[in-house]
Parts: structure tokens; sequence; C-alpha cells
């Protein structure tokens, strides 16, 4: 399992949504080594859906955690 699928992916569907209804996605990185496999993650869940997206490489985050992902998604039938 990647990195966000487990959250993002189990909270899109359960609302009958799917990644496609994701509109932006904020990653935070707090080590530049761990990159390669956030942007690896991204591509394999997003497939060829490509959400607004911001990354930014920082030195701590809160509670110690690596790795930030804040992610917007449309919900309901009206997607524009």
């Amino acid at each position: 399992m990647g990195i966000r699928t487990g959250v993002l992916n189990e909270n899109t569907r359960s609302r009958g949504e799917w990644p496609e209804s994701v509109d932006q996605d904020d990653d935070l990185v707090s080590d530049m080594t761990l990159w390669a496999r956030v942007d690896s993650d991204h591509a394999t869940f997003f497939g060829a859906h490509r959400p607004a997206r911001t990354v930014v490489i920082t030195r701590t985050l809160h509670f110690g955690f690596q790795i930030e992902i804040e992610s917007v998604a449309a919900v309901g039938s009206e997607h524009v």
C-alpha cells in the first residue's frame, strides 16, 4: 500500500468518489531523501489524473511525522 492510498482511497471510495475527484494535493516532506517515494506514490495513486499539486520540502513536521499530505476532493454529483 502506498503512502496516501489507505486514508485517501478509503475516504473517496466510501463516498462513492474515486481519486479522480481530487482537485488539489499538497505534500509536505521532512527529508529530501523521501521525495522519490512520495512522487512515485503520487503517480501510482493518481495515474493519468493530475490534480493541482504543491510540494514543500521542510525540516520538521508536527508530531515528528516525515510526510504530511493534504488533499481536497469534490464530492457529490456536481463535479465541475
